[in-house]
């Protein structure tokens, strides 16, 4: 091969690999667990924080219905976006429904991917809106039947025990059996991650480990090139 041919199929290679390298630093996946209550019209959940850019899927057990018979109720999706002074709540999903008592999976919403900004940003909190919030009848008060968001929270595994024990004859039998595991599986997660062709100002991209062994291997090509060239030139 020629010197000049073998370095620029160095040089290819060695940009192949850290786009490919690059891009996997930045596919970084986050699941969030819901813990806030099971059933209500309106509820937020906030926590630490991380960067993304899409919601990818929502899984396990969380559902949703329509407030009344004879109206839409609209729905609203939001994520509390930004650091310090900076944060806000945007609206990434928002839909309507018809038909009290009627349970749809909130799953089913999300379609291969919902992508709520270009770049990464930080998200520290979701929130579930429903308007209106249901009937209210005389002497009654709101629709006993009434619930718009249906979820399963997260309890530990003795929280769990605690909750049910009453189901069990002892601890020992409850640890045996794997209504836990079950119960872990139809937790509601909501699942973030970051487009692999994103990238943001906010976090440094790392530099891929070959790339210095790389420099090194182009560097002796060249080297060997201009021996060469002197020699034949003596």
């Amino acid at each position: 091969m020629r010197p000049v041919t073998m370095l620029a199929s160095i040089a290819y290679s060695a940009a192949l690999l850290t786009v490919s390298l690059t891009s996997a630093a930045f596919a970084v996946s986050t699941t969030v667990v819901w813990n806030g209550d099971n059933s209500f019209n309106d509820e937020t959940m906030t926590f630490s924080g991380f960067w993304a850019n899409q919601l990818t899927d929502i899984t396990g057990s969380g559902r949703y219905e329509a407030c009344c018979k004879d109206g839409a109720t609209s729905f609203k999706l939001e994520l509390r976006i930004g650091q310090g002074k900076n944060k806000q709540w945007e609206t990434i999903l928002s839909w309507t429904t018809t038909g009290d008592e009627v349970t749809h999976l909130l799953g089913d919403l999300v379609g291969p991917v919902i992508k709520f900004s270009d770049k990464p940003v930080y998200v520290s909190g979701i929130k579930l809106e429903s308007s209106p919030n249901g009937k209210v009848e005389w002497g009654k008060g709101p629709d006993p039947n009434f619930t718009n968001f249906n979820f399963i929270t997260f309890l530990s595994r003795d929280e769990y025990y605690e909750k049910y024990k009453s189901k069990y004859p002892n601890r020992q039998a409850f640890d045996d059996c794997d209504d836990y595991e079950k119960y872990i599986r139809n937790l509601t997660s909501f699942v973030f991650d970051t487009s692999a062709s994103s990238t943001t100002g906010n976090a440094a991209v790392p530099l891929p480990a070959a790339l210095p062994l790389m420099g090194s291997v182009l560097s002796g090509a060249g080297f060997a090139m201009w021996r060469r060239r002197r020699k034949k030139s003596a």
